[in-house]
């Protein structure tokens, strides 16, 4: 569990009490209550002539493994719009964002990934923002994955479940 020491709303001290059924840490003064809120992420999943589009990741978490592009929703941000916005970083394409595929919320909590169907609309793939590479990879030649997302959906297309 996060650690709240003191208030962000007058800096006062914090108390861990049981509010809403969870020890939360609440204001000695104030009375203000933290709560921890998840990151939301989105990523896409883009599928060209039966191979698939990863990036290599240049930094930690997961530093040279692959994921499929993708990064966190920024504050007012539509999902739909973060994901477009993150491919655009990371492969400098242009894509149409489709149905979801599925939601996943990690083990400690702290992320909740929704994973797109994307189409490519415009550009050439070049690796940029946080990728250090991209590459289109076929069911047989998969490379290491980061991220339990990542892993699902990819192992979902490598079975033929997701077109």
């Amino acid at each position: 569990m996060p650690i709240a020491g003191f208030c962000p709303a007058c800096g006062s001290q914090t108390k861990e009490n049981d509010i809403h059924g969870r020890q939360r840490p609440q204001c000695t003064s104030c009375r203000h209550i933290v709560y921890f809120d998840p990151k939301v992420a989105a990523i896409a999943l883009i599928i060209r002539d039966g191979r698939i589009l990863l990036a290599q990741r240049a930094n930690d978490p997961g530093k040279h493994k692959w994921g499929l592009p993708g990064g966190f929703v920024e504050f007012g941000e539509h999902p739909r719009d973060a994901t477009k916005r993150e491919v655009l970083e990371e492969t400098d394409l242009t894509v149409d964002i489709g149905d979801v595929i599925d939601v996943f919320h990690t083990s400690g909590g702290t992320t909740i990934t929704i994973a797109y169907h994307a189409e490519i609309i415009d550009g050439i793939p070049r690796a940029g923002d946080d990728a250090e590479a991209l590459g289109w990879f076929s069911r047989e030649d998969i490379p290491e994955l980061f991220f339990i997302s990542t892993i699902t959906v990819v192992d979902r297309w490598v079975k033929g479940e997701l077109r």
